[in-house]
């Protein structure tokens, strides 16, 4: 063991001595840092399987160092896993992640050409995404170009010391030298352009200055486009050249997040081709077989209102959930759109998801109703896209899966059981629903950060399951892709000849304060469900509950025990307590049958702070409680630093609605 004394001593050797390696030698160590920015080093986001590849901070991180092994791989040292171009495309802007290392594996072995570290055979390089130089960009492929300073690395031998802190021994690694810069002003930005075929894109160019073009990633807007922020800035280029539409590539395991903007279109949306996650018996797989058990939260009220929680009062008339009609009926429908848009953008925002992730969970679940995709005189509409395009692109951003579900559907106002009748009435309800979804479905059928499809939300039960059917032949039509989620529903599978198929069941009867009571409900509802869809050798998805205290802790502790999938209800309210992780204040509160357009609109333009309740910190404690190995599995091992990491009710007319005033059961 060396002294803290001795440590300092090599830190002063190795600044005095400079060891910079023009080329690294098979087998030896290296940190790895952007010529221009020698003082950032190349990194795992994480030490798990499908962690991008990112910049810290040299001298903050022990997670740098880097082994050139068999002098084609290069393996981290923290993590144990190699540098590997993930789901092997071949396209300008994918990611490198970390992975197992494989010596047969072509998607793991680099050539080391001019500076630059190529994907082998591929005349693709890593390259500094927008020639950012700060902690936590994200590292892109894009074409070679001997002289494009963004791929330009060096390379600092490293060696292993023994240091002394806090009175621990503890294996650690200090570079042998420092670097010199090297920086480069960058001065262009790739165009948006959109593929479906998840190809190279490069036919789009454009001639515009770099202020026109350049777009930092997650910047955009939402209803003011977006710039695909992939692309890489060369030193004096005015010209913009198109990037692949894959600079979106989604994710293969809850972590690999994209943080790049990209483009988007209604038309073609583009999405991962692989990596998608199946049911294998009670339990749920990604394309490795490992298990992944998915925990989170509901995002209510976001695209789909909520009276009763949305600080909404409406004495029109219309029932809970269904205050778009009647700002529609008092202002049309552009100042209504002009609203509704305010909401969106401001109810939820990017950094609702680094909320999500810091409570430990790794999944979202997301209502939608038919009116984000259709105007009032039915004809259809691409806002609804707009908005999921930019939650899934935030989702991959901070590493978490979503859950699309279908909360309000053509007719649920008329009559919410209509969609489930045996009558004509129902078929056309049905019909309608199925052509939504198969837009819907068809559009993200490539698109890796789905988890599932969640077909709809509490309907009531449907004669010989006709809902249920109509749904699953709707989207199984145009996606083979996801794991379809049934409610409402005893019927096993099998008998339909259903696959890649889950059920999900919604607890709101352990609200109360009877702790003994609510246990009972625990064993008379999810439990029972949970053994029912085991006996069809099916996973359990709990979509939707409410708890708090005791209760909480026990649902949650059975749950992760049981090894099924939940998602609480819900992320955010407006002074409801317990029923939201985060609460606004009623200062945004509205009538919306009474209040003026003004008063509405200055209302949700500025909804004001959120604060945090204390259940949060209880989801925040299981969601990052594992019982077996779970997705993200933290990788340990000799090399390895122990890290455990993960990223990531309501009720139609449901149990929950029930303590608000609603009617029926799900």
């Amino acid at each position: 063991m060396f002294s803290l004394a001795t440590t300092t001593l090599f830190a002063l050797l190795a600044l005095a001595a400079p060891s910079l390696a023009a080329t690294p030698s098979a087998d030896k160590k290296y940190t790895i840092s952007p010529k221009s920015h020698p003082e950032l080093c190349v990194a795992p986001e994480y030490e798990h399987e499908g962690a991008l590849l990112v910049l810290k901070k040299c001298d903050d991180n022990s997670d740098i160092v880097w082994q050139w092994q068999g002098g084609n791989q290069w393996k981290n040292t923290a993590a144990n896993m190699v540098m590997d171009v993930k789901d092997g495309g071949a396209w300008n802007g994918n990611k490198i992640q970390v992975w197992t290392g494989y010596g047969y594996n072509t998607n793991q072995q680099f050539i080391l050409p001019n500076e630059q570290m190529e994907w082998a055979g591929h005349n693709l390089c890593l390259d500094l995404t927008d020639g950012r130089g700060e902690a936590g960009t994200t590292l892109q492929l894009w074409q070679c170009l001997s002289y494009n300073d963004n791929q330009k690395w060096e390379f600092v031998d490293a060696e292993e010391i023994e240091e002394c802190a806090d009175g621990h021994d503890s294996a650690g690694y200090v570079p042998v030298s420092s670097a010199k810069a090297s920086a480069t002003l960058s001065a262009s930005a790739s165009a948006p352009t959109v593929s479906t075929n998840g190809t190279a894109s490069t036919n789009g160019t454009a001639n515009a200055t770099a202020t026109d073009l350049a777009s930092p990633a997650g910047a955009s807007e939402i209803g003011n486009g977006f710039l695909a922020g992939g692309g890489t800035r060369k030193s004096k280029s005015a010209s913009a050249t198109g990037s692949a539409s894959s600079a979106w590539s989604a994710s293969t395991t809850a972590w690999s997040a994209s943080a790049s903007a990209a483009a988007t279109s209604a038309a073609a949306y583009p999405g991962s081709n692989s990596g998608f996650l199946k049911t294998k018996g009670t339990k749920v797989v990604d394309s490795s077989g490992k298990e992944i058990v998915l925990k989170g939260v509901n995002l209510g009220g976001w695209l789909v209102f909520e009276d009763w929680m949305c600080g909404i009062t409406d004495y029109s008339g219309n029932a809970d959930r269904f205050p778009q009609w009647t700002l529609e009926q008092r202002f049309g429908e552009k100042q209504t759109k002009e609203l509704m848009n305010m909401w969106m953008d401001n109810w939820l925002v990017a950094a609702d998801f680094d909320k999500v992730k810091s409570l430990g969970f790794n999944v979202v679940r997301l209502p939608f109703s038919y009116r984000n995709f259709q105007n009032m005189d039915g004809s259809w509409s691409d806002d609804g896209f707009t908005r999921l395009d930019w939650a899934f692109n935030q989702a991959k951003r901070v590493g978490v899966y979503v859950i699309p579900v279908f909360h309000i559907w053509d007719t649920q106002k008329q009559r919410y059981s209509m969609i489930s009748e045996d009558n004509w009435d129902g078929q056309q309800s049905r019909q309608r629903a199925g052509e939504l979804w198969k837009k819907i479905a068809s559009r993200y059928a490539n698109e890796g950060v789905i988890a599932a499809w969640d077909l709809i939300n509490e309907p009531t039960g449907s004669a010989n399951d006709n809902l249920q059917k109509d749904l699953y032949n709707a989207v199984r039509s145009v996606d083979n892709n996801h794991i379809l989620i049934q409610a409402s529903i005893g019927t096993n599978p099998s008998q339909y000849g259903w696959t890649n198929i889950m059920y999900t069941m919604h607890e709101y009867l352990m609200m109360g304060g009877d702790y003994n009571n609510n246990v009972g409900a625990y064993a008379n509802g999810p439990q029972a469900s949970i053994n029912q869809f085991n006996g069809f050798n099916i996973p359990t998805y709990v979509g939707e509950f409410m708890a708090d205290s005791a209760t909480l802790d026990y649902m949650l502790q059975n749950l992760n025990n049981a090894g099924v999938w939940w998602s609480s209800w819900t992320l955010k309210t407006v002074q409801m307590d317990r029923w939201g992780l985060f609460n606004f204040g009623t200062g945004m509160s509205v009538d919306v049958s009474n209040d003026s357009y003004d008063t509405i609109k200055g209302k949700w333009s500025n909804m004001g702070g959120l604060t945090r309740q204390g259940v949060a910190d209880q989801y925040q404690k299981y969601a990052q409680m594992w019982k077996r190995d779970t997705v993200p599995s933290p990788r340990v091992g000799s090399e390895a630093a122990s890290l455990k990491r993960s990223s990531g009710h309501h009720a139609g007319r449901s149990r929950r609605a029930l303590a608000h005033g609603g009617i029926g059961k799900f």
